[in-house]
């Protein structure tokens, strides 16, 4: 793995989110819930065949490679 090679320093650190509001105070209590319970969802582990977001950052880092191919990346109503 990368942990311990230059420029991946920060594996060695517990696992951590930053999140800030720029709301007004009757607002963002609620609004920082709505992010932890997203948040936490995120963090569980899911099968990698139902992991959506797995899909989705694939398919982009597709794109931006130039790698996408029409048929193969395709997402069924059943993966969302």
């Amino acid at each position: 793995m990368m942990r311990g090679k230059p420029g991946y320093e920060h594996l060695n650190e517990p696992l951590h989110v930053l999140v800030e509001a720029e709301l007004p105070v009757e607002i963002v209590d609620s609004r920082l819930m709505q992010a932890r319970e997203i948040l936490e969802d995120l963090l569980k582990p899911v099968d990698e065949s139902r992991d959506f977001f797995k899909k989705q950052q694939l398919r982009e880092l597709a794109m931006l490679n130039g790698t996408l191919r029409g048929g193969r990346w395709l997402l069924w109503e059943g993966d969302m």
